[in-house]
């Protein structure tokens, strides 16, 4: 039984870096697509701030008077 572990250990060992290269492959993928999520978010807020002024600069004319 022990001769079974040691000649099984170098593919433990293989076989555990494959598992933690995935997690962290995973773990890295959902990271980038919530930082893609936040800076469309941001883009998308300044664009709304910019047309919202954009609108409502007729009115800031008519109130000069």
């Amino acid at each position: 039984m022990a001769d079974a572990i040691k000649a099984s250990g170098p593919y433990v060992a293989v076989l555990a870096a494959l598992v933690t290269g995935l997690i962290l492959g995973v773990q890295a993928r959902i990271s980038r697509g919530a930082q893609l999520r936040e800076r469309k978010q941001e883009l998308f807020a300044s664009a709304y701030e910019v047309s919202i002024q954009y609108a409502e600069t007729a009115y800031a004319v008519r109130r000069r008077r």
